[in-house]
């Protein structure tokens, strides 16, 4: 099999969820085949329109592809031309993102180090609406009902989990988010935002002299519990012991066998929370630690640990998803940016990673926004910050997608006053239900 044939079909299959009863056909609809690739640079990107029967599917009536996979025939950019297969594959392994990889190395996940990239790639779920779009098409071409042929749209699903940091507030802690406070209030009075920079001030006093309780779960279990919702944990599991001063400032403080750690994990289970693992930061690459602090965990827990999402998002596309399935990990939620919200590879979508076919099924969950990105990152209003929420989780809703969002464990405190967020994103969740 070609590995233009082999991705276009690996596209079938990463979306089978719209087309259960019909992936055959799918993959028989009349388009080109076009092979998609890469050089590293920004790539060039074009929306193409679609036809009125399904103008609804797209973004102003229209999907964005790479303009590589659209074959001009008779100078024409119609949706006949596109390689939708070779497109949705396109997005889903990243190819932009690997070959600038290849270059420069890893991003770590940082849009910002994508300099002058279109950031309309990450602005919508373009996957799962070329999907959509599939699956109208082919009952069209077959003359019969969508749903009938395809099997019904799939629910929406926003996958709550919570990255564990810390389980008490550490001098690490204290430094960092001090010193991060202390930096924004200073980048908003160069911008000559005062009132900014004023709470920044007050927060960065808040974090360096307060000892406020890191301890949060009770708070999340029952914002929760009222919400009928249930989440995952991902815990950090490192060896005991010493370790370089550097990781000292950059990984959580607990470790595999503390006793908090113990503590927390039985607290979760006992409300039916998943568990996951947080590596520590140096394991983005690393099978042989990955399968340690996997070990740890599991012995503390007690049950199978395969979910996982890197610490600090650290992650390489040549490297990350390989050493986690090495060290037995099944499931990854890495896949997101730090400094925005977004679909990092243009899809909300559960699907299998490409070119694995030598390791067990090996998954992956896209994240699609983290509370940071809207009190960290940026300066909102609390409307602001609802409708930003808002927006992103309806293009989960709007593309029948599933994705994941990362809330941390330590924020519902005085600290960062976070949990009037998470308590405004589980109301939006359940009044979409």
């Amino acid at each position: 099999m070609s590995e233009l044939t082999a991705r276009r079909a690996w596209a079938v299959e990463a979306a089978q969820r719209y087309w259960p009863r019909a992936a055959p056909l799918i993959a028989q609809l009349p388009m080109p085949a076009v092979s998609v690739a890469d050089a590293g640079a920004a790539p060039r990107m074009t929306e193409v329109l679609l036809p009125a029967w399904a103008e609804d599917v797209g973004v102003a009536r229209a999907l964005l592809v790479p303009a590589a996979a659209l074959r001009r025939i008779d100078g024409q950019d119609t949706w006949q031309n596109v390689d939708w297969l070779s497109a949705m594959a396109w997005y889903l392994d990243a190819s932009a993102e690997r070959a600038h990889e290849l270059q420069r190395g890893p991003i770590h996940s940082y849009a910002l180090r994508l300099d002058g990239w279109d950031t309309r790639l990450w602005s919508h779920a373009w996957v799962n609406r070329m999907a959509l779009f599939l699956r109208r098409w082919l009952a069209r071409e077959q003359g019969v009902d969508e749903h009938q042929l395809c099997g019904p749209l799939p629910t929406p699903r926003l996958v709550l989990t919570h990255d564990v940091d810390a389980l008490r507030k550490s001098v690490s802690i204290r430094l960092k988010q001090s010193m991060f406070q202390a930096f924004n209030a200073l980048r908003a009075l160069r911008d000559g935002d005062f009132a900014a920079a004023a709470r920044r001030a007050r927060k960065f006093a808040q974090v360096l002299l307060s000892n406020e309780s890191y301890w949060c779960f009770e708070r999340i279990l029952e914002l929760e519990a009222a919400a009928g919702a249930r989440s995952m944990f991902f815990f950090h599991a490192r060896d005991a012991g010493p370790r370089a001063a550097r990781l000292m400032l950059v990984d959580p403080a607990y470790h595999g066998a503390s006793e908090e750690l113990a503590r927390a994990v039985t607290r979760v289970q006992r409300h039916g929370a998943a568990i996951g693992l947080h590596p520590s930061f140096a394991a983005w690459r690393d099978a042989a630690l990955l399968a340690r602090e996997r070990h740890n965990l599991e012995t503390l827990c007690g049950q199978p640990v395969t979910a996982v999402r890197q610490h600090w998002l650290r992650f390489s596309w040549q490297h990350t998803w390989a050493a986690q399935a090495r060290a037995g990990l099944r499931h990854d939620y890495t896949l997101a940016f730090n400094d925005r919200p977004g679909f990092r590879s243009g899809a909300a979508l559960t699907y299998p990673a490409f070119g694995m076919a030598d390791e067990p099924p090996f998954q992956v969950t896209p994240t699609v926004m983290m509370d940071s990105q809207f009190y960290d990152y940026a300066e909102l209003s609390d409307s602001a910050r609802l409708a930003a929420m808002a927006h992103w989780l309806r293009e989960i809703e709007d593309t029948h997608g599933e994705a994941a969002v990362i809330w941390h464990q330590q924020v519902f405190n005085r600290d960062y006053a976070w949990d009037a967020g998470y308590a405004a994103l589980l109301d939006l969740r359940r009044a979409s239900a």
